[in-house]
């Protein structure tokens, strides 16, 4: 049995990454970057799975590359197998399969209903039983071989393979896509360039989305295109449960012909924001430490400016005064420099030259003094190096 903390947490310590325990999991030294303080997170999500998150924004495939491992470490082991059927043991197990063949007849990748209801996707091995990932795998409709030998015939794509499945047994032909709502692609829809299609929508909300992806996917490739929903349907309810109240084909077939051809739907652009109406909040110097708030609102006052320019300037300045030698740690174990960069625009003629330069005379006063203590040193290199 595959236990994903520990995977991560001994590649870690093997590749020198020094991970301690914190109050949210473990915190390590990142290895896919030069990584003084520890910003690697990791934690246990749902179903024992890894969370690895790098906030120094290292993506999580380079992170488990740096130390030998691959994402799939990261995951618990889905099912225990034996011999080549390689089917889940314990409380999941396999209740129906979907083959998804291709123009040949030949098998690319099986569709598996667990129970507890999830689907998973496998591929046949060479040599026999299932590889668990079919990364690579052509992405082709369900019953491929079913639409090519009937190429007159309109073609209705559903949401599953039941669905598909249980309207070619009242005599039409239906389709779909592996993996659910969501992953209709331009390579499903080539397999249906010039035919006539009707796509039926599940009576929700992401049924209802899929529908309008398949349609706008299928847009300049299908002859027709019609999106129809059907009425009568509890919340969450499908084609299956329409044929299984009784619907028939000629109902469908119907409702088909009765329906509009789709056309995509135009959003109307939101209104325009102007620049030159900004609604900003007010600038919050009472959150600044006293001497400073007393700073920007006199700055503010004496030049007649916002005090949000005094202010983010005054925060800038701060910011690069305690560079190096401040660091904020949002949460344990992790450090970030008080850097802060700042950018203030106004319009010309608002006297931002002047407020800059007074937020800036600190520093060129450090400056010179700093310039001045380290005279005598610079000198004496000089000499030396001469």
């Amino acid at each position: 049995m595959r236990i994903p903390m520990e995977n991560i947490i001994s590649a870690l310590r093997e590749s020198g990454c020094n991970p301690r325990k914190s109050t949210d999991g473990w915190l390590a030294r990142c290895p896919a970057h030069e990584d003084k303080n520890p910003s690697l997170s990791v934690s246990e999500g749902d179903g024992g799975r890894a969370l690895v998150h790098c906030h120094a924004g290292c993506d999580t495939a380079s992170v488990v590359e740096a130390v030998g491992l691959k994402i799939s470490d990261l995951m618990p082991t889905p099912v225990e197998r034996t011999g080549s059927d390689s089917k889940p043991k314990g409380k999941s197990q396999i209740i129906d399969q979907y083959d998804y063949r291709d123009e040949s007849g030949e098998l690319l990748l099986q569709v598996v209903r667990m129970e507890p209801k999830s689907f998973r996707q496998r591929r046949p091995k060479a040599e026999g039983g299932w590889n668990w990932s079919v990364k690579g795998v052509r992405a082709i409709p369900y019953r491929l071989p079913e639409l090519l030998a009937e190429p007159e015939k309109s073609v209705f794509v559903v949401e599953g393979e039941k669905d598909a499945d249980n309207l070619f047994k009242i005599g039409i032909l239906a389709t779909c896509n592996a993996g659910g709502a969501g992953k209709w692609t331009d390579e499903h829809s080539e397999f249906l360039r010039n035919r006539n299609v009707i796509v039926l929508a599940d009576n929700d909300e992401p049924g209802r989305n899929h529908a309008q992806q398949v349609a706008l996917t299928l847009q300049g490739v299908a002859s027709s295109i019609k999106v129809v929903e059907l009425s009568g349907l509890l919340p969450k309810a499908d084609v299956s449960d329409w044929i299984e109240s009784g619907g028939t084909e000629g109902e469908l077939m119907q409702l088909a012909d009765d329906t509009l051809d789709w056309v995509p739907v135009i959003e109307p652009w939101e209104d325009l924001i102007s620049f030159d109406e900004l609604k900003l909040p007010e600038f919050p110097t009472h959150a600044l430490p006293g001497a400073l708030r007393n700073w920007v609102e006199e700055e503010a006052y004496a030049t007649q400016t916002p005090a949000d320019l005094a202010g983010l300037l005054a925060l800038a300045v701060c910011s690069a005064t305690i560079a190096r030698r401040v660091v904020v740690e949002p949460r344990n174990g992790w450090h970030e420099p008080a850097n802060l960069f700042v950018a203030v625009l106004l319009g010309p003629g608002n006297r931002k030259s002047a407020v800059f330069s007074n937020a800036m005379k600190p520093l060129r006063e450090i400056e010179s003094e700093l310039i001045e203590d380290a005279r005598e040193s610079v000198a004496r290199a000089q000499s030396e190096r001469r």
